[in-house]
């Protein structure tokens, strides 16, 4: 039944609007994910949701990014939780559930791979995140595939219109990173031949990406060919543009670039790099000691930890309430 935990997945749900009952996007948001069975736990501070990250296995984490409403040991957005639990498991199923992440937040959780981003002003905001979550639940932890390393072959792209891209300079940019070759095509075509063996990459570049659904499920196809080749994707990361790179997020490209940046070219380089010596294989991230000691560092973990425990009164209370059961 429904409303009951019916063993599924266990979900840890970080927001700083999870006590407030007028925060109708979070409250609904959490009742509608425990209407469906799933064991969701809820932590209002980062500090919480990392502390909750070594006490206990959850399958699924839910994390709003704008977490500035509570006051907290640890300092910054959400993202950097997301940034931790990949970092420190890389089979962590993280889900961007926020109302205030900007272009710059998507496009760093993008390229840390996370499973899904939804925006809580969508209309259909919380029936997608149960979507996701449900498709996240099903996900088997992946296997380590070891990538072969690809040294030449041909690196498929469809540039879209924008006068900051230029061919020539795409193509210096493929040719700096290794002995491939640039093949410029349409997407559909990009698609008929992404799979064939020489393709080292493909890589669709544009401003901006239409959010048409019949668009979106051209590049969800094309992820999913992934690992072998991978899939670079590029816009514009403007803020006006969030509705279609959310979308983006959602279809798993190996690598997201700001077509805007004035690094654009280098960071193509560095992508194509990167697809080729991981063509076949899963991307994997590394804890950084002074990164995940810079955050360690921030949290008392001797506060938090008396935080965390009830107190005097939640005892007594609690035993007063055994007691009656007794009686």
């Amino acid at each position: 039944m429904k409303g009951e935990c019916m063993n599924k997945c266990s979900i840890l749900f970080m927001d700083d609007h999870v006590n407030d009952k007028t925060a109708v996007a979070v409250i609904d948001a959490i009742e509608a994910l425990k209407a469906e069975g799933y064991d969701v736990e809820t932590a209002e501070k980062m500090s919480e949701a990392i502390d909750a990250f070594y006490r206990k296995f959850f399958k699924v984490f839910v994390l709003d990014i704008d977490m500035g409403d509570v006051r907290d040991i640890l300092e910054g957005r959400g993202t950097k939780v997301a940034d931790l639990y990949k970092s420190l498991d890389n089979n962590s199923l993280v889900i961007m559930y926020s109302a205030m992440g900007n272009a710059n937040d998507a496009f760093l959780v993008a390229n840390r791979h996370v499973f899904g981003y939804v925006c809580k002003a969508e209309s259909n905001a919380i029936k997608k995140l149960v979507s996701i979550v449900q498709a996240a639940e099903k996900q088997e932890s992946a296997d380590f595939l070891i990538p072969e390393s690809m040294d030449r072959g041909r690196v498929l792209v469809t540039l879209g219109k924008s006068p900051r891209l230029d061919k020539e300079k795409v193509t210096a940019a493929v040719k700096a990173a290794g002995s491939f070759e640039t093949t410029f095509c349409s997407l559909d075509n990009l698609l008929k031949e992404v799979k064939k063996p020489d393709v080292v990459a493909g890589m669709v570049l544009t401003s901006e990406f239409e959010t048409k659904e019949s668009e979106m499920l051209k590049l969800e196809k094309l992820c999913s060919v992934q690992p072998a080749p991978q899939v670079i994707l590029g816009c514009e990361a403007r803020d006006e543009l969030c509705p279609s790179i959310f979308s983006l997020i959602n279809c798993h490209p190996f690598r997201l670039l700001d077509t805007f940046s004035d690094s654009l070219y280098q960071n193509i380089t560095l992508a194509v790099k990167d697809a080729a010596r991981l063509y076949g294989g899963r991307e994997t991230f590394r804890a950084e000691p002074e990164y995940v000691r810079r955050v360690a560092d921030k949290i008392d973990w001797k506060t938090l930890d008396e935080s965390l425990m009830p107190s005097s009164e939640d005892l007594l209370d609690e035993t007063s309430r055994d007691f009656q059961k007794e009686e």
